[in-house]
């Protein structure tokens, strides 16, 4: 999880070609380690491993591509449905899968880059609702 973060921090600018190649290698290395993990043992549960050691396994997940991620996707909501994984992060799992398939996201997560500042958020469902499902999930109003 330091790993992933540190990566993605003041090093991996997007017209750097080679930070963005080590941020590529990075994280395949990353998900196939994770994958090797689900696996043997399964999804990377709180009760298993611990909250630090679940939301690294989350941190890589998230940025795994579709293919990866969606399967991925099934076995963390079925942590959540024993509370064995954190609500926001299941939020953002949920709104990244959906917006890689082009539909409309349900908490608001996922942002577009912007030249401008932090961006701009990619379309969501029933927006007169996202505050509530946003706080349902743990999630801060936006």
């Amino acid at each position: 999880g330091r790993d992933d973060q540190a990566l993605r921090g003041e090093h991996a600018r997007p017209d750097d070609p080679d930070a963005l190649e080590r941020l590529r290698v990075g994280d395949e290395a990353r998900q196939q380690r994770l994958a090797a993990i689900i696996a043997t043992h399964g999804w990377p549960t709180l009760t298993m491993v611990g909250w630090e050691a679940a939301n690294a396994a989350w941190l890589i997940a998230q940025h795994a591509p579709l293919a990866r991620l969606k399967p991925w996707l099934a076995l963390m909501q079925d942590a959540a449905a024993r509370h064995e994984i954190a609500p926001y992060n299941l939020a953002t799992s949920i709104d990244r899968v959906l917006v890689y398939e082009g539909r409309k996201q349900v908490y608001g997560t996922q942002y577009r880059p912007s030249e401008h500042g932090p961006g701009e958020a990619y379309p969501s469902e029933n927006i007169d609702r996202l505050e509530q499902r946003r706080l349902q999930m743990g999630l801060p109003r936006r």
